[in-house]
């Protein structure tokens, strides 16, 4: 089957057009989106890592255990309010697509139902045909348009919007640290001591 074939299959009629080309219309935006916001959500998880600083610094490994003896986790300082309300905006973007996704589906089941109600009240072998036309190919192009922009959701997207939200969530959970000793601290400076 050549690719004029595949073509023609799909946009045979006025109501595969409508609803084939609009899906892959439709897709194209998504996609063209996702990429923009592919780039903000790498360059968010960059800036996410480069401030937190969570690296591990090894100080001694033992090669016969296969283990780090001592290591420091050391932090930077960031505006991490600025970077966290990003990741939460780009959170809620990346949401939104995915959301936007599942309608294709629902689209190419609206096609179906359309494509079988011509085919049942088709008088002649043509229209019958026709409707079983309308009703396969958008089902088709519906499945393949999902399935394309969910793999490249999880396969492109993913790691690195979760990689810029388990830095987020290590940098808070060091901040909270760092508020609890100064407060411990704070709080033995201003106890008095007892005289003897």
């Amino acid at each position: 089957m050549s690719f004029t074939n595949v073509i023609m299959l799909l946009f045979h009629d006025g109501i595969s057009i409508l609803f084939n080309g609009g899906m892959i219309v439709g897709a194209f935006v998504i996609l063209f989106n996702l990429m923009g916001m592919k780039k903000k959500i790498v360059e968010n998880r960059d800036q996410v890592t480069s401030k937190a600083g969570y690296t591990t610094v090894v100080t001694s490994l033992d090669p016969s255990a296969n283990m780090i003896k001592e290591s420091k986790t050391t932090y930077a300082t960031g505006d991490f309010n600025t970077l966290k309300k990003n990741n939460d905006q780009l959170c809620a973007r990346y949401d939104k697509y995915a959301q936007g996704i599942s309608i294709f589906p629902s689209i190419g089941l609206l096609g179906t139902v359309t494509g079988l109600m011509i085919q049942v009240s088709g008088s002649d072998l043509n229209q019958m045909a026709q409707g079983l036309g309308v009703a396969l190919s958008t089902t088709f192009v519906a499945m393949v348009i999902t399935i394309g922009l969910k793999f490249y959701m999880i396969a492109r997207m993913s790691q690195p919007l979760n990689e810029a939200e388990v830095g987020i969530r290590e940098y808070d959970r060091y901040r909270r640290d760092r508020l609890d000793e100064q407060a411990v601290l704070t709080q033995s400076e201003k106890s008095p001591t007892s005289k003897r």
